[in-house]
């Protein structure tokens, strides 16, 4: 973060549009995070552009990660769309890791989303606390062998 800040005031670089190609989220007054999962490519997960994918094998929660850099004490809201292939199980979820390894999850949203192959906006209002430490937007497909998407993501300062 430190170092996007400077290149910032050096280049003119603005520092979150420089975090989101190294796939770190932060907030942005945009209406997207500029976000890119073009290079991201595993059996299971596959991404283009703005959106990303997790393919389930119907046996265990497949899972990616998208790191955060928040402000402790601040809120933000979160908004994506998210879309889920019929039988497909799955939800987004902001959980931090305290310095002790504690995990907290700050808030969650999706799982009641209709697995119609549509795409649903999601949200979520969440302030990360004292222990702020290494906080990321979770993306899960819970053991089913269908296909769940995310798009859109945008994070906001409120």
């Amino acid at each position: 973060r430190e170092l996007a800040k400077g290149l910032q005031k050096m280049s003119g670089f603005k520092a979150g549009n420089l975090l989101s190609k190294f796939g770190t989220l932060s907030a942005h007054t945009g209406e997207s995070a500029g976000l890119n999962f073009d290079n991201v490519s595993t059996k299971n997960i596959k991404g283009s552009k703005e959106m990303l994918t997790i393919t389930g094998n119907g046996k265990s929660t497949l899972q990616y990660k998208v790191k955060m850099v928040l402000k402790k004490g601040k809120s933000y809201l979160l908004k994506a769309q998210i879309r889920k292939a019929p039988g497909a199980k799955g939800y987004i979820a902001i959980a931090n890791y305290s310095v002790k390894r504690r995990l907290k999850f700050y808030g969650s949203a999706g799982a009641s989303v209709a697995d119609d192959g549509k795409w649903h906006e999601v949200m979520i209002k969440f302030t990360p606390d004292d222990e702020l430490y290494n906080c990321g937007l979770f993306f899960y497909n819970q053991k089913s062998a269908n296909d769940i998407s995310i798009n859109k993501i945008s994070l906001k300062e409120l």
